[in-house]
């Protein structure tokens, strides 16, 4: 029976991985209709390594602690709110905000929060505690991974 279940919790890693490229992939062919720069990097001046160490070891870890870990919290705990659909919209839309560079990238990252924190609330309810938190941060790196494979290669 443990095989089966985490055969299906790497199904839904793998699903909700799939649906989180597909929603880069369509805001991006969006981006490129709208004339509208979807690419960070000159925000910030980092370097190609100072930003993918913060793509993919900060960025993963601080928003999950945030945006998944304590909010979650926060709003079960502090507000009581009991809807996990509630949970994932307020932590999506918190999310999204913090990727201010431009509209069009607040919409692309509030679908990929609801990606993202879908996938939190999922693993937590299925295996708790810290791992949710780790297979978050994962799931995020792995991401973040992806999206710098494909911007150094554009």
């Amino acid at each position: 029976m443990k095989s089966k279940t985490f055969l299906n919790n790497v199904l839904i890693f793998i699903g909700l991985f799939c649906l989180a490229i597909i929603n880069t992939h369509l805001f991006s062919i969006l981006a490129n209709y709208l004339g509208i720069e979807l690419e960070i990097r000159s925000k910030f001046g980092f370097s190609e390594i100072e930003m993918l160490f913060a793509a993919i070891i900060v960025a993963p870890l601080l928003e999950t602690l945030f945006c998944q870990y304590l909010l979650y919290k926060l709003l079960t705990k502090v507000f009581n709110l009991k809807s996990a659909v509630v949970c994932i919209l307020i932590m999506s839309l918190f999310f999204s905000l913090l990727h201010w560079y431009n509209w069009l990238y607040v919409v692309a990252t509030l679908f990929g929060g609801i990606i993202l924190n879908s996938f939190y609330i999922i693993m937590r309810n299925r295996i708790g505690g810290i791992y949710s938190f780790l297979l978050t941060i994962l799931f995020h790196a792995l991401y973040n991974s992806c999206v710098e494979i494909v911007n150094y290669f554009t």
